[in-house]
């Protein structure tokens, strides 16, 4: 048996990509809106986690996150060194050595929706 989720851009609402990893520096993702839910996914790793970040009543750009695939609790944005900042036309992702994010040299899908 078999599910298979499809999505697709759609301009000013999603933007499905991907980046590639580099720890050392941050990576900025143009997606031409504000995401409020960004999803990333590190394709080169089977054992990496699905991290979903959303937005808050925060006033910051800095975005919450939680595991699609785990039972933990959210993990707040100014504790976190996987925080992402989020712009009016995308996100960036931090100077972090993380395989969850921004690995160097990983490849990553993600999936923004405003």
């Amino acid at each position: 048996d078999h599910i298979a989720y499809c999505w697709h851009s759609v301009a000013g609402y999603s933007s499905i990509g991907s980046y590639t990893g580099a720890s050392s520096s941050t990576v900025p993702v143009t997606t031409n809106f504000r995401p409020s839910i960004v999803i990333i996914k590190n394709t080169d790793t089977s054992s990496t986690r699905w991290v979903m970040y959303y937005k808050t009543g925060d006033s910051n750009s800095y975005y919450n996150y939680l595991f699609a695939d785990d039972t933990l609790v959210e993990q707040g944005s100014t504790s976190s060194t996987i925080k992402l900042a989020i712009s009016d036309t995308g996100f960036t992702v931090p100077v972090v050595s993380s395989t969850w994010v921004n690995n160097t040299g990983d490849n990553y899908l993600y999936m923004a929706f405003a």
